[in-house]
Parts: C-alpha cells; sequence; structure tokens
C-alpha cells in the first residue's frame, strides 16, 4: 500500500502578517512536516538588492524559483511541505513553471493584517527601520480578486488560532489551487 501523496501548503501574505509563526506551528501539526522559508534563500545572495526594490526582480525570481526545487525535492520524498514568503499572486506563474509536473495537492493561503497591525509587529521583533518595507509591501495584499477567497485575517487572532483556520480550510478544501488551471489575468505582472 502507497503512503499519500504529502501536500504543499504555500503561506503568502506581506510582512508582519504572521506567516514564519504560522507556518512553523503549521508545520508542527503535520506529520513529518517541513517549514520551508524562502527568506532562507536570499542570505544566499552576496550581494542583495533589498526585495521590495523595483530592481530586485531578478533576484526575486531566482529565490522564488530555488525556494519552490527545494519544496519540490522534500515533496517528492514524502514530505509535507509549508512553504513561507511573499509569494503573492503576481508570483504564481512562476511557481506553477517551477511546480510543473507536480500532481500532488498544492493549497494556497494568504495571511493578512492591517496596515498598523503590521507595523506593530513588525517594529515589536525588529524596531522601526523595516517601516517603509512594510509601507510598500503592505498595498500589494489588499485587493487581491479572485484570490480574496483565499484569504485569512490575522489582525485579531492568536497565531494558533490562525493555524485552525488554515488546517480546516485545508480539510474543507478551501485553498485548494490546481496547478494545470489557468491563472486570473488579474495576476499579470508585479504590482
Amino acid at each position: 500500500m502507497s503512503s499519500p501523496t504529502p501536500p504543499l501548503i504555500l503561506l503568502s501574505g506581506s510582512l508582519g502578517s504572521g506567516k514564519t509563526t504560522v507556518a512553523r506551528l503549521l508545520a508542527e501539526q503535520l506529520p513529518d512536516g517541513v517549514h520551508l522559508e524562502s527568506d532562507l534563500v536570499y542570505t544566499f545572495f552576496r550581494h542583495p538588492v533589498p526585495p521590495h526594490l523595483p530592481q530586485a526582480q531578478r533576484q526575486n525570481e531566482a529565490a522564488i524559483a530555488a525556494a519552490c526545487q527545494a519544496a519540490l525535492a522534500l515533496l517528492r520524498r514524502g514530505y509535507p511541505v509549508v512553504l513561507e514568503g511573499v509569494l503573492g499572486p503576481w508570483v504564481l506563474p512562476l511557481v506553477q513553471a517551477e511546480l510543473a509536473g507536480w500532481a500532488g495537492p498544492v493549497h494556497y493561503v494568504i495571511l493578512r493584517t492591517t496596515h498598523d497591525e503590521a507595523l506593530r509587529r513588525v517594529r515589536a521583533r525588529s524596531g522601526p527601520g523595516l517601516d517603509a518595507v512594510v509601507a510598500a509591501m503592505h498595498p500589494q495584499f489588499e485587493a487581491l480578486g479572485s484570490w480574496e477567497r483565499h484569504v485569512v485575517d490575522t489582525t485579531a487572532l492568536t497565531a494558533e488560532a490562525v493555524v485552525g483556520r488554515v488546517l480546516g480550510g485545508i480539510l474543507g478544501r478551501d485553498w485548494v489551487w490546481r496547478l494545470r488551471d489557468a491563472l486570473p489575468a488579474a495576476v499579470e505582472g508585479v504590482p
């Protein structure tokens, strides 16, 4: 008897939305779960460009492609993966291309909070130095068109409550994204 195909959970959101905490807790809930932080790939670059700047596009695409390939290697070896990062709908064409051939379940979840709450969370862990990054990234996750059904508002929830909602949505197949499906035109290009 073969074991079930492990799921890939793409956990997205802007800075301060709770991605890292929720991804870690979520992976702990999955037997053999792996939390893959796409941000780690950015530490490999010896001459990094801040990812929120337009001139970082080539670097960002390389980092996302590398994270997807790492996820694919783990999935093919039977590990459920929570791939966490700033994986907004505008990068899904790249994710789709990198994961081509993966037939297992993919769940796409976008965490979102208010701008003020994102600032509060980021300042609590890093100080005010990232205020400009929050200001640049936060609006990109505000109006997502057909992807709104994949959003979980984390503003007033504990990380554990968010994990409960995400797991419930996975069981209910609320977050399913079929890699073979055409992407809505709204995700073309970077906002």
